[in-house]
């Protein structure tokens, strides 16, 4: 697992002390850029002034603007005085106003860079480190260098409180013997943050969301600071229950861990599979006999079943527990692993638990060993279509067919897309004239939307009931692809006969997802681009991103 730099340029550490902070604040010699979470292509300001002043014209420092890009970030860049009356260095307030919202405050610490300099100077040389971080004057320069002084202070707080425990003292005699002559600026502060965290989950007892929030820590695109509370309660107390860590790996290690295990806990049945392997690995479960029994088994929708009923009754909150839930659900299944076998439950259809849908969600009819009766002429997608199907992602018709070759709509296809990789939300809402809240696909195509898949065929209709393309299927899993981070590279890119033909806004995916080794052409070096894709031509595309 990938370690994460604590501070990118200089980390205002004012920041951490929030039990929510909407801004990240970092400073390069006098320059300081504010990012702040906002509403896509909304406008927001932020004034800064002295902590405590009003928005008074004498007060004011700074004043940007800045629209939110389409992942809902706006940035300010401005640049602090040399001087001011009563000094630079100081507690400063960013009066933050973003779109239609009250304005509200954060805090952010500013110095000179002659005085950061000083403090920096003192970190990579002295031996006297307690000094340097207790010394009152320096304490504006070591809160811009974004040294966790609160979390400092907690321990020193527990020394003072325990006779002296020394806690201080170890961190301190930690930092100086794994300090290096060759270690950057930020290098030194984050060996400092990191020595702290450590020793401030291993010996506080007190479970902190606000010391995980420092971290800088995220999962799947979604920063710690800013997620649910049931996740960053879910995610500390599994931190602090693992402790002690030996290194700031181990916690990150632990961190991802506790996400992973968050997921699992409230996915659905019909993407379960799809999570248990896509996690197995870091869970450290792919050699384990219960997990290769479970992946073996070939009637998971019973047991994805079961397994969600008892995560429903008691979350797991160890990646035992978790086996021990896999391995029960496993073990009462055992006698349904051959539909159509003696002693096996008898099942001529299973319906999805999804809203009605003509198309996509039509009840998977088993005739015996065989789940759909015209499929043999798509040898070619047959493996996706009944890896698919066993995943609850695409059904049939009811009637024992798949129909393969039949043309797929927009939502339809965007349904599959948002389930294979998850990204389904069922109180996501979109702005579409001609996708009705109250339509089976409304809130698959929000989930789309919301996550940057899909843009419409124009600003106010998305295109239900239009067959979708061969390129616009293409764009959308690229995208779905890009933010799942599942995109790599197996082979080198192909110039198509009809390359000209494909519209410029799908060229990048087509060359992307063609490298992937997701699509193909149709044969004789074409595409197709303004082709209709099939059911088929979808299950593969999916499969080969999401499932295989």
């Amino acid at each position: 697992m990938k370690k994460k730099i604590l501070c990118v340029a200089f980390m205002l550490s004012a920041i951490c002390g929030n039990a929510y902070a909407a801004a990240d604040v970092s400073v390069v010699d006098n320059k300081v850029t504010v990012e702040i979470d906002s509403e896509a292509e909304e406008w927001n300001t932020v004034i800064v002034t002295k902590s405590g002043e009003s928005l008074d014209d004498e007060n004011i420092i700074a004043v940007k603007q800045a629209v939110a890009d389409e992942d809902g970030t706006a940035i300010f860049n401005f640049s602090m005085p040399e001087t001011l009356e009563g000094g630079v260095n100081g507690k400063y307030d960013l009066h933050i106003k973003s779109g239609d919202e009250d304005v509200y405050i954060e805090s952010m610490y500013y110095a000179l860079p002659v005085d950061r300099a000083n403090v920096i100077d003192g970190l990579k040389n002295s031996t006297d480190i307690k000094a340097i971080i207790e010394d009152e004057s320096n304490e504006e320069a070591l809160r811009t260098l974004g040294v966790y002084l609160d979390i400092y202070n907690d321990l020193k707080d527990e020394d003072s409180q325990n006779e002296n425990t020394g806690l201080t003292d170890s961190v301190c005699e930690a930092f100086v013997d794994s300090r290096t002559a060759d270690m950057s600026d930020a290098e030194v502060i984050d060996l400092f943050n990191e020595t702290l965290v450590i020793k401030a989950i291993n010996a506080l007892p007190n479970k902190s969301v606000e010391t995980i929030e420092c971290l800088g820590f995220s999962f799947e695109n979604v920063k710690y600071k800013n997620a649910e509370n049931t996740v960053k309660n879910f995610v500390c107390d599994y931190i602090y229950s693992n402790k002690p860590y030996t290194s700031f790996d181990n916690i990150q290690g632990a961190y991802e861990v506790a996400n992973m295990l968050y997921v699992i806990n409230n996915t659905r049945f019909d993407t379960m599979d799809s999570k248990i392997q896509g996690y197995a690995h870091d869970l450290d479960i792919t050699e384990d006999t219960i997990y290769i029994k479970y992946i073996n088994s070939s009637n998971k929708t019973d047991i994805n079943k079961d397994i969600v009923t008892a995560l429903k009754k008691k979350n797991v909150v160890t990646v035992q527990d978790l086996l021990t839930v896999i391995d029960t659900a496993t073990k009462d299944n055992q006698g349904k692993d051959n539909p159509g076998g003696g002693g096996d439950k008898d099942i001529d259809s299973e319906t999805i638990d999804t809203p009605s849908n003509p198309l996509a969600t039509l009840p998977v009819i088993n005739n015996g060993n065989r789940v759909f009766n015209d499929i043999d002429d798509v040898s070619w997608a047959k493996t996706a279509i009944l890896a698919m199907s066993e995943k609850g992602i695409i059904a049939g018709d009811g009637k024992g067919n798949f129909n393969p070759n039949t043309s797929v709509k927009r939502e339809e296809f965007v349904k599959m897309l948002v389930v294979a990789a998850d990204m389904h939300k069922a109180d996501a809402k979109c702005a579409f004239d001609d996708v009705s809240d109250e339509a089976w696909y409304s809130s698959y195509v929000a989930s789309a939307f919301n996550n940057n898949m899909v843009y419409g065929i124009s600003e106010k209709d998305f295109g239900v009931g239009s067959d979708i393309t061969r390129q616009d299927m293409a764009v959308m899993c690229y995208r779905a692809a890009k933010n799942a981070n599942k995109l790599g590279k197996v082979r080198e890119s192909v110039q198509f006969a009809d390359e000209s033909k494909i519209s410029e806004y799908a060229k990048e995916a087509v060359t992307a997802l063609y490298e992937a080794g997701a699509i193909n052409g149709i044969g004789d070096d074409l595409f197709d681009p303004a082709g209709t894709a099939t059911r088929a031509q979808a299950a593969v595309i999916i499969y080969n991103l999401f499932v295989k």
